[in-house]
């Protein structure tokens, strides 16, 4: 087993995404602050997972990161299969982050308010932002792409899979379970991924600015 991410569960630790027997293990039952978390066809969040029933129009949205991503590699593919990835990620040379008037944020105030309460005027404010999808081809993932408001820099890219519940089998305590049943704790969302999914996710994700292309490289070589 190859343990790609832990979570704190109390005074412990628990596997929160691991690879076994070619398949990746994703936990869904954890608290909506962990990089894991449970959307639903609009990208609201659900805050507390065990409160709520598995549905086929909910997504897994995991913020993957480069680690991540090469260890995923190894485990899946030979060393020829991800030199001939590195070697198509050092070709991309149109990203994402170019386009600027997309990769802004902007807060909107109107000029109307909803309400008086205590004094104070309720008035409407909205984020207005871009995100970008793709859909992942022979499968029913996505890869979305959105800017946020960094602690080192203007704006930094964060990079998410979108799984669909419909797309992935679920288990608890090596246990089955099926839409529409309780979300207990553990519970795993179990993916198992072709070769071709990964190596478009991997691709698409580089896309995302010049400098993540090279960090997402170097992490790939620093794991093999």
């Amino acid at each position: 087993m190859t343990i790609l991410r832990k979570i704190k569960f109390g005074k412990s630790e628990k596997e929160h995404i691991f690879i076994k027997n070619k398949k990746i293990f994703i936990g869904i039952s954890y608290f909506r602050n962990s990089n894991v978390r449970i959307a639903d066809s609009n990208g609201n969040h659900l805050y507390k997972p065990r409160e709520h029933k598995l549905e086929k129009s909910y997504f897994i949205e995991w913020m993957i990161t480069n680690k991540e991503i090469a260890l995923i590699l190894k485990e899946f593919l030979n060393k020829s299969q991800i030199g001939e990835i590195v070697k198509k990620i050092k070709e991309i040379n149109k990203f994402i982050e170019k386009k600027k008037k997309y990769t802004g944020r902007k807060i909107i105030s109107l000029n109307w308010f909803f309400v008086k309460y205590s004094g104070f005027k309720i008035i409407p404010r909205f984020e207005k932002f871009y995100t970008f999808k793709k859909h992942i081809k022979k499968s029913k993932s996505f890869v979305e792409v959105t800017f946020k408001p960094g602690d080192v820099s203007p704006m930094e890219e964060h990079m998410y899979m979108l799984i669909p519940f419909s797309y992935v089998e679920f288990i608890h305590t090596n246990n089955k379970i099926k839409m529409g049943e309780n979300i207990l704790t553990p519970t795993y969302a179990v993916w198992n991924p072709t070769i071709e999914e990964l190596e478009e996710i991997v691709i698409t994700i580089a896309h995302t600015s010049e400098k993540h292309r090279d960090q997402l490289i170097e992490s790939i070589n620093t794991i093999f």
